[in-house]
């Protein structure tokens, strides 16, 4: 155990009074113009600085300005702001100075080899002014004792050296602002002046409120500003509504839209009706949107980027589902659809930290309504990326033994014909899961491998009734027909006078020609808003049976629900269904034409009879397609920017707009790009793009050089109508390219020493290169890194050469930070955003042990001969760990005083670290009992003293040789 001895100095003066000296900071509070408000905002800055400096204030139009933070020295301090050629003051610590203080004495500790930190202590000890009363039968001491003395000799150990210095001072301020509470000029490009001598000034925080919220007005003030997100769900942009309302007329509002924004339109609402302004009124620029419009009342529609979704296939039985977005968006609907299969059998988990965590509120679907699942739809709570997976837990065939009694799953092995066979022995069964009930229409394949001889017997599941056989044979398929009326999807297959080797089991269709239709559809063509009725007789090929008519949107397939009523659902979707009728009867259903029917619909109709587990049917060949008027597509809002932001000659141009048509037509697109307001490229996209797509053209950067303006146009095509032209507004080219800028070194930095309960500035450089020159010098960053803890600091540039430049960057360390290895995190960015970031280097911080007496004196009440268990009056007395070291245990060591006849014993003083008991006498070597000393934190003590029997007047003093001790352990 590495021991840390340290000796404070004492005075101890029995009034009773003890003083004790050491290290002691002075918080000497001041009050400057203080003032709060509940809108303020907040800049967490924390830095140091220990020179004079101007700092850039990233802030608009504010009204307010307040700082809070410290200053530690006996220096000068002064902050001033400065814009539109005024600077006023924020903060001055010498509006503190005339304030009643206290000074001390501050101890300088020196460590040895050893690392043994010692400070001198006990210089004298006074016993001034009070009355110790005497049993009446002692006459020897006077009635009053007045300044008896008690002086210790003091020591220094060889190789200490002991100093008595002016304690530094710490002065803190809170929400301070001199001349700069009220600011009636609004503007931009704020500036912090900091003029520091001879102290350190720590800023935590600039503390600022805005003339207004986001909006900049001419005439007329903001009284509602309200924003509203649609629904977010996958691969959809996502439409976002602002509301902006004035107590009066306004002449043009500039309005801050996200930075990768589409389809921005505006409308001017008078009476509650909205008016489009036209895209010439409204203009983009940056994060900005200006909008020329005499209006009380505006809304501004915008759209963001849609999530997307990415399916990646593992196996037949798994796949993982990735969830993307640029944009951070919250509870994003997301659905995929899965291999039909039993309820319970599919699960959805999410991938959290690596590790797979169970969607609880997933919810599965059974879209067809066969009883299986064939959809997963769930709610993403937050968006950036996420992966999830689905997977299916496969029991669809299982090797039973002769008591059907499980042995093992075999879904594997026979899902389908790839030369993975299993054996079930003879007597032992299949237990077959089918996908869909199967009735005495279908029948079952089976492919077989080596298994002659045998036959294949065919029961109810967990019956003894037979529903079908087949002798086997060759090698190769067979088919099993059904022959039972039941309506069930799970079967047992046995194995009978031989084993059989299977490599594949599977259910076969129903029969497909039951019925024949003769429908018709009426009125054609049919306007919107109109019904157009189909009527219908089916006629059964052998007898006759209950039915719906489902009539499905061209090109469909169906699947049925036996009912009763039966009903279908149609892969392309239905166009209407009849209600339950007999074969032979007539069947009638109706569909109101609406705007996304436009053109013409073709559609096939089917049967779902009550009897069958299968609708079956075809269309009628003699009818043409019914048609509903086209509406004419609408027009694209276009936008243009370039691939980085950056509008240099070295990035693609995009142009970029959601497709709509009310009808829901597929959409062929022609771009138009013109360059300084000339036509330059006319280019078609015969693509057929779905309604609600989100396109994007792409213009090459070869086509561009600097100073060129360009603007593109959309119009769509539906196959019936074209929309109009819809224009982008102009992006000029600025630069030639433009790179991210990079890092090429990070100066190495020493190994570092805390200061005893200070401040440890470290200083260091890293270097950067940009090819464009284009620094961003406000936006380099030095960052110290250790278990979640930041320290911050700021960097000043050196330029080398046009394309490189040097930051010297200064960290404050706080004398409490963690020992060990800090990483060492810098970043530097251009004008355009791009940015470098380095974390590959770390310094270490030493340990320091060290620390201090926090109260400067104890002082006891009046005494009389005999008084015990006398408690400190302003206990408790504080230790104050200033360094980074952890101590285990403290000890006081203490040594009788004599007059040469009478003593004072050591043993008279007691210590503990709580004030619930006397703790323990002052002897040699006493650890103060439950004391221990972390680091960034204090350790109280308690003293109580007992005033021995008979003692006389006198000059009391230790030995030279016996000195009073405090030793701390870590």
């Amino acid at each position: 155990m590495n021991k840390k001895r340290i000796k404070p100095q004492v005075i101890l003066s029995i009034a009773v009074f003890i003083l004790l000296v050491s290290g002691l900071f002075l918080f000497k509070p001041t009050i400057t113009g203080l003032i709060t408000f509940d809108d303020y905002k907040t800049i967490k800055l924390n830095q140091t600085f220990t020179s004079s400096k101007t700092i850039d204030l990233d802030l608009e139009n504010i009204e307010s300005l307040t700082i809070s933070g410290s200053v530690l020295g006996a220096g000068s301090a002064k902050i001033y702001l400065e814009y539109d050629s005024k600077s006023l003051l924020v903060y001055d610590n010498s509006q503190s100075k005339a304030l009643d203080s206290i000074t001390g004495l501050s101890i300088i500790n020196t460590t040895t080899a050893n690392e043994t930190i010692v400070l001198e202590i006990v210089e004298n000890i006074t016993i001034e002014n009070e009355t110790i009363e005497q049993p009446a039968n002692k006459t020897t001491l006077e009635e009053n004792i007045t300044e008896t003395i008690i002086e210790l000799n003091t020591t220094v150990e060889q190789n200490k050296t002991t100093a008595l210095i002016p304690a530094p001072i710490i002065t803190t301020f809170d929400s301070v602002c001199e001349q700069t509470c009220i600011l009636v000029h609004t503007t931009k490009d704020y500036k912090l002046k900091i003029i520091v001598d001879n102290a350190n000034l720590t800023i935590t925080s600039v503390n600022y409120k805005e003339t207004t919220p986001i909006i900049e007005v001419q005439k007329g003030e903001l009284i509602n500003d309200k924003t509203i997100q649609e629904k977010v769900e996958i691969n959809k942009p996502v439409k976002w509504t602002r509301t902006l309302e004035y107590d009066n007329t306004v002449d043009d509002i500039t309005v801050d839209i996200p930075k990768k924004a589409t389809n921005i339109t505006a409308y001017n609402i008078v009476a509650n009706k909205k008016q489009k302004i036209e895209n010439s009124k409204v203009k983009t620029k940056a994060r900005q949107t200006t909008i020329r419009e005499q209006t009380k009342q505006i809304e501004i529609e915008y759209y963001t980027e849609a999530p997307t979704k990415k399916e990646e296939k593992i196996s037949n039985h798994k796949k993982r589902i990735t969830i993307s977005s640029d944009v951070h968006y919250e509870n994003i609907q997301v659905y995929t659809t899965i291999r039909e299969t039993r309820k319970g059998a599919a699960k959805l988990y999410w991938l959290v930290n690596n590790t797979k965590q169970l969607v609880n509120d997933a919810t599965y679907i059974d879209t067809n309504n066969n009883k299986l699942i064939d959809r997963i739809e769930w709610i993403v709570p937050h968006l950036s990326n996420q992966t999830y997976y689905v997977e299916i837990n496969i029991t669809d065939a299982e090797h039973l033994d002769s008591a059907r009694s499980l042995i093992t799953n075999i879904y594997d092995e026979v899902k389908e014909i790839d030369s993975v066979y299993y054996t079930i022995p003879a007597g032992d069964y299949v237990r077959a899961y089918f996908e869909k009930n199967l009735t005495n229409e279908n029948y079952i394949d089976v492919y077989v491998i080596n298994s002659s001889g045998a036959t294949i017997e065919v029961y109810e599941e967990n019956t003894d009734t037979l529903v079908g056989e087949v002798s086997i044979g060759d090698d190769g398929a067979y088919f099993i027909d059904m022959n039972h009326s039941g309506y069930q999807s799970v079967f047992d297959l046995k194995s009978v006078n031989s084993s059989i080797t299977y490599d594949y089991v599977h259910d076969g269709p129903a029969d497909p020609a039951e019925f024949d239709f003769d429908v018709t559809d009426t009125p054609d063509p049919v306007i919107v808003g109109s019904n157009i009725t189909f009527n219908g007789t089916a006629t059964s090929a052998t007898r006759g049976y209950d039915y719906a008519m489902i009539i499905c949107k061209g090109g469909s397939t169906i699947s049925c629900d036996k009912g009763p009523p039966p009903t279908g659902v149609c892969s392309n979707g239905n166009w209407c269904t009849s209600s339950q009728t007999t074969s032979g009867q007539p069947a009638t259903c109706t569909v109101t034409a609406n705007l996304t029917m436009g053109g013409q619909n073709s559609w096939v109709a089917y049967t779902c009879d009550i009897n069958h587990a299968n609708g079956v049917g075809q269309p009628n060949a003699t009818n043409s397609p019914f048609t509903v008027p086209n509406t004419i597509p609408n027009t694209p809002l276009p936008t243009i920017n370039s691939s980085d932001g950056g509008n240099a000659t070295n990035q693609d141009l995009n142009c970029v707009s959601t497709l709509t048509d009310n009808n829901s037509h597929v959409l062929n697109v022609t771009v138009r790009w013109y360059k300084n307001a000339t036509l330059n490229f006319t280019l078609d996209y015969n693509n057929s793009y779905a309604n609600g797509t989100l396109f994007n053209a792409t213009l090459g950067s070869g086509n561009t050089s600097v100073d060129d303006e360009w603007s593109c146009a959309i119009r769509v095509y539906d196959s019936y109508n074209y929309s109009s032209w819809g224009n982008s507004t102009n992006i000029t080219i600025l630069i030639v390219s433009n790179t991210a800028p990079s890092i090429t070194e990070v100066q190495p930095i020493a190994s570092q020493n805390p200061t005893d309960a200070s401040i440890t500035n470290v200083n260091f450089d890293f270097n950067v290169t940009d090819t464009e020159s284009n620094f961003n010098h406000s936006s380099a960053i030095a960052e110290f890194s250790k278990n979640g803890v930041l320290r911050s600091g700021i960097c000043d540039n050196n330029t080398i050469s046009a394309t490189a430049t040097r930051y010297n960057c200064s960290v404050a360390m706080y004398y409490y930070d963690l020992p060990g290895a800090w990483t060492i995190n810098v970043t530097a960015s251009d004008d355009a955003g791009l940015s470098d970031y380095n974390d590959t280097t770390s310094f270490t911080y030493n340990i320091l042990y060290a620390f201090s007496l926090v109260q400067n004196n104890i002082s006891f009440a009046a005494a009389t001969v005999g008084a015990t268990n006398l408690n400190a009056s302003d206990d408790p007395q504080i230790i104050n760990n200033t360094g980074n070291g952890n101590f285990a245990t403290i000890n006081v060591t203490a040594y009788e005083l004599t007059n040469g006849v009478d003593t004072i014993g050591a043993g008279n003083f007691t210590i503990n670290a709580t004030d619930d008991a006397k703790g323990i006498a002052l002897t040699a070597n006493i650890i103060i009992p439950s004391a221990n000393l972390t680091r960034n934190s204090t350790q109280d003590f308690y003293v109580w003293l007992d005033i021995p029997l008979g003692i006389s007047n006198g000059s009391y003093s230790t030995n030279a040789s016996t000195q009073w001790l405090v030793e701390a352990y870590n």
